[in-house]
């Protein structure tokens, strides 16, 4: 029994991997100082932030800062989905397996699908 899977990417190809990261902003109440100051004149530690200037925002997806090479493609057919996945490195020794939705030929395109998945909040 034989079958094809259609894949996008091929083995050397160069791609842009999306990883979703949870971000620190500068803390909007004490504007990234630390402290606040209260009607009575008194400095006091943030109570947003506990004194440690930023605070955490919702996670994000972001294009991974290195371009990455297919190394090898994993193919997997059960009775009722097909996944595709991609082993990639950024150097010789080292890969990691990654899907193939999070996979874009180029940075531009990688970084359009980032905006369209943070709008939306759920990039699966």
């Amino acid at each position: 029994m034989s079958c094809t899977v259609e894949h996008k990417y091929f083995i050397g190809n160069k791609v842009c991997r999306i990883i979703r990261r949870g971000m620190e902003i500068k803390c909007p109440s004490c504007e990234g100082v630390g402290e606040v100051v209260l009607l009575d004149g008194q400095l006091y530690k943030c109570p947003k932030c506990l004194g440690s200037k930023v605070i955490e925002a919702q996670p994000q997806w972001i294009v991974e800062g290195v371009e990455r090479t297919v190394d090898k493609i994993e193919i997997i057919i059960c009775p009722k989905h097909t996944s595709i996945q991609y082993h990639t490195s950024m150097c010789t020794r080292h890969y990691e397996i990654v899907d193939e939705r999070r996979l874009l030929p180029t940075r531009k395109l990688a970084q359009e699908k980032c905006k369209r998945w943070n709008l939306k909040d759920n990039g699966e």
